[in-house]
């Protein structure tokens, strides 16, 4: 019989998932491309606009604006090439990282909504998660953050004037401060989500199979993980392209950039397997626990002499040596294909990209 406590949980857990489904922690990013752009095309498409079409509207609006006091200030032309193209891969880039914000917080709502938070076995944790919900869409500290950014980027142009880089001009850095203000959003979820992803190790998971490895939780988890690092390695790509393209660095900062970004990546990775294995060895230590009361409760009410307490001892203890032999980590072939394929998109970028300076480098 289901207590009130009982109900009382079910039913904040429900309201969780309910609030996900119908976009109760939406971020600033949700409200910019679905609820205002998205709206605005619903009326001339007659259908849901889907987030990648807002974010084009974003980027050439972005565009629109740079090109225009571009061409008021007289550095839109054909001799000015490069603050073109720089211009360009600026929009690029911006289009980019607010589409994989609006994938990775999806990725991160579908696992908790449809595999974590039915699992959650304890009130307390289930207010945690909750309570990071709502500071991770956070709309006022969201447009701070993206304020800050886009003050941070108007004083690029005396950066430029200090270490001798042309002006690229008063476009290119219009188009850099939108980029930035559109950023922030992005960054401030990446930040806190950060912070609920490393809690997730700690939460007691009512897992209901031997071997975590193979529960719902570990499998949503794993797949949010495996998304989001693979964003990560297609932004750094995306980066890399830019950086060998306008040769903002030497061919020694050019390996040592691209070395930085796997540690970034295999980072990523091993947290992410530090939280699975967290996961997979509370559970494996709840069982073992339990088995050890059992035996507990064997030796003590009955008689240890007894042909048949014998026996049940003695499959608890090969139960509770199986139990203990099984992995701790979640780490198995398809982990290592995933992240092979994460690391190799940046490193087949950056010899792609920076091909014609690797051959200078042999042909010396």
């Amino acid at each position: 019989m289901k207590t009130d406590v009982d109900v009382s949980f079910i039913d904040s857990k429900n309201d969780i998932k309910n609030k996900i489904e119908t976009g109760g922690y939406s971020t600033l990013v949700d409200i910019v491309l679905d609820k205002s752009i998205g709206t605005i095309l619903q009326k001339f498409t007659r259908t849901k606009a889907p987030y990648w079409a807002s974010s084009l509207v974003v980027l050439c609006v972005t565009l629109l604006i740079g090109t225009v006091i571009s061409v008021l200030n007289g550095e839109f032309s054909t001799t000015n090439q490069p603050a073109i193209y720089f211009t360009a891969w600026l929009g690029g880039m911006g289009f980019l990282w607010i589409v994989c914000s609006k994938i990775g917080y999806n990725l991160l709502l579908n696992a908790l909504g449809k595999g974590v938070i039915d699992y959650i076995a304890l009130d307390a944790d289930l207010k945690d998660i909750q309570k990071k919900l709502i500071a991770l869409s956070n709309i006022k500290l969201q447009i701070l953050l993206s304020v800050f950014l886009g003050l941070i980027a108007l004083a690029w142009p005396f950066i430029w004037n200090k270490v001798g880089t042309p002006f690229p001009g008063l476009g290119p850095t219009a188009v850099l401060v939108l980029i930035w203000l559109q950023t922030g959003p992005g960054v401030y979820m990446f930040i806190f989500y950060l912070g609920l992803a490393t809690g997730l190790n700690r939460y007691q998971f009512a897992i209901h199979t031997v071997d975590a490895r193979s529960s719902e939780v570990i499998e949503y988890l794993s797949a949010m993980f495996n998304g989001i690092l693979l964003i990560g390695s297609v932004i750094l790509a995306a980066f890399t392209i830019g950086l060998a393209f306008f040769q903002f660095l030497g061919i020694q900062l050019y390996i040592v950039w691209v070395l930085g970004g796997w540690g970034i990546l295999l980072l990523m990775f091993f947290n992410n397997q530090y939280i699975l294995a967290g996961i997979i060895k509370r559970h494996k230590q709840k069982i073992l626990r339990e088995i050890q009361i059992k035996i507990h409760s064997l030796e003590t009410d009955s008689n240890i002499g007894d042909k048949e307490t014998l026996e049940s001892v003695n499959r608890l203890l090969d139960y509770y040596d199986r139990i203990e032999r099984m992995p701790n980590s979640a780490l198995q072939i398809g982990e290592i294909f995933r992240l092979i394929q994460a690391l190799l998109l940046p490193i087949i970028t950056a010899l792609l990209s920076g091909i014609k300076q690797v051959i200078e480098i042999f042909s010396k």
